[in-house]
């Protein structure tokens, strides 16, 4: 066969459309199929569109092909994209081959650019294929390409795209895997600092670090050996010099030591890199006095048991150019905390343990001798609503209900102790006066009557005289 026809929609004909392939004679666009060559072209009109008006191209070659015959037809459409994150139908037009070879099949390869992304496929009359698969895509080039593919066992077909403008997504040419902070505070507010940044970089470039806001810089080092540090735009930046990497993934560990006079349990901050630079892990080590309790701890963190921690930091380690290790020395109690993400600011609550401890013995005490005058059910009533209030608080400070279970323990025995006594010494001899019955009481003797005086005889010895008479003398 030395002559054959491609259609295509006018309106893609009309774009600059190349036609290549080997020993291609002429290609000229004609209007109409020649009458020998329509048969069987109404099978390719789409019956779900309106008519289509067609463009044909006619292909002489300079002598008959035999065997395989390779056809390329290359064009350039542009489509107006969508606003970033809205979607814009993007219609994929049939180009066909024409006359008595249009009873076909084909392969369709999509491929696209990074910033754009795909919906759902809208088609009809095509098969779902795999991309990677040369039986679905014979054509190597394409499948090296494309992300998405299709078959159709005859045309006619219809394929339409939803494409959504993506916003580019950022190159990261420096990354943190890790950042391991270990810090001692001191009760008089002295805070001493080691951090390290394990950094994977591909452009050697001068890296800036911001201090925290007062911080006296002691040694900065990278990969073991003193590095060399310019001061920055402000007070608290330093530019750290990083050794050039030729483009190719270098990874560095880079110390900074530093202290702080006046700092706060409240608020501890860390020294930070630009935003471009993403972290991906936080390791924090802090250690606080002895003589504090810790109350409570900024949520964005998780706590760490010591060998979790240290587990960590090995892990963290691994395959990197330097030792990584904690390099402060131990003093008081020992806080780990882990997070994803940079490490800002963390927030630990400390209270004096002597002043706490007095507080919750005050508070148990008065509430015990409160409720001597309370009957036992509404003692009950009262304990239940206490331990309910308890149990609320522990899911959002568990280790503040901790501290007051710890530090209370004693005065709830010595409250029992009391409640005891006051039941042995005091209830149960008013119980047993009450309950005891009173004696009978014992009826009165009666009186015996005055003893009655004789009668007086009145006779002359003893009669009395007379009235004005007296005895003579």
């Amino acid at each position: 066969m030395d002559v054959l026809y491609l259609k295509m929609p006018a309106a893609v004909a009309d774009a600059d459309v190349q036609i290549t392939g080997r020993d291609i004679k002429e290609k000229p666009r004609i209007d109409a199929l020649p009458a020998e060559e329509r048969p069987g072209e109404a099978k390719t009109q789409p019956a779900s569109r309106p008519a289509v008006k067609w463009a044909y191209y006619k292909i002489v070659l300079q002598s008959p092909a035999i065997g395989t015959y390779q056809l390329q037809v290359h064009l350039r459409r542009p489509f107006q994209a969508g606003a970033v994150g809205r979607a814009t139908t993007v219609t994929v037009e049939p180009i066909l081959a024409a006359g008595k070879l249009s009873d076909q099949s084909g392969h369709i390869a999509i491929a696209k650019a990074d910033t754009l992304a795909v919906g759902k496929p809208r088609s009809t009359n095509l098969v779902a294929a795999d991309a990677g698969s040369a039986a679905d895509l014979p054509y190597a080039p394409h499948r090296r390409a494309a992300f998405l593919a299709f078959k159709y066992p005859a045309p006619p077909f219809e394929l339409s795209l939803p494409v959504v403008t993506q916003a580019e997504a950022a190159v990261f040419t420096t990354i943190v895997s890790g950042a391991v902070i270990e810090q001692v505070l001191a009760r008089d507010g002295t805070l001493n600092a080691h951090v390290v940044f394990l950094l994977a970089t591909s452009r050697g470039d001068r890296l800036p670090v911001k201090l925290p806001k007062g911080a006296k810089l002691f040694a900065v080092l990278l990969n073991g050996t003193e590095a060399a540090v310019e001061a920055g735009t402000s007070a608290d930046e330093r530019i750290v010099r990083l050794p050039p990497s030729a483009g190719q993934v270098a990874k560095f560990v880079l110390e900074v030591s530093y202290g702080v006079d006046d700092a706060s349990a409240g608020k501890l901050t860390a020294p930070g890199l630009p935003e471009e630079i993403p972290v991906q892990q936080t390791l924090w080590r802090l250690w606080v006095p002895e003589e504090d309790y810790v109350l409570a701890f900024d949520r964005d963190f998780s706590r760490l048991r010591p060998y979790q921690a240290n587990s960590l930091l090995t892990v963290q380690g691994q395959r990197q150019p330097s030792q990584v290790a904690f390099k402060l020395p131990p003093q008081g109690q020992q806080l780990n905390f882990v997070r994803q993400g940079a490490p800002q600011t963390l927030s630990v609550t400390l209270v004096d343990r002597e002043w706490f401890t007095i507080v919750v013995w005050l508070l148990i005490l008065a509430a015990g001798v409160a409720m001597l005058w309370l009957g036992g059910f509404h003692r009950c009533l009262v304990i239940l609503a206490a331990a309910v209030v308890c149990f609320i608080v522990r899911l959002f400070a568990p280790l503040l209900v901790r501290q007051l279970f710890f530090s209370g323990i004693w005065a709830v025995w010595i409250v029992l102790l009391l409640w005891l006594a006051h039941w042995l010494f005091v209830l149960r001899r008013r119980r047993r006066a009450a309950a005891t019955p009173a004696p009978p009481a014992r009826p009165e003797a009666p009186q015996a009557p005055p003893p009655e005086e004789p009668p007086v005889e009145l006779t002359p010895d003893n009669e009395p005289p007379p009235a004005g008479e007296g005895k003579e003398s």
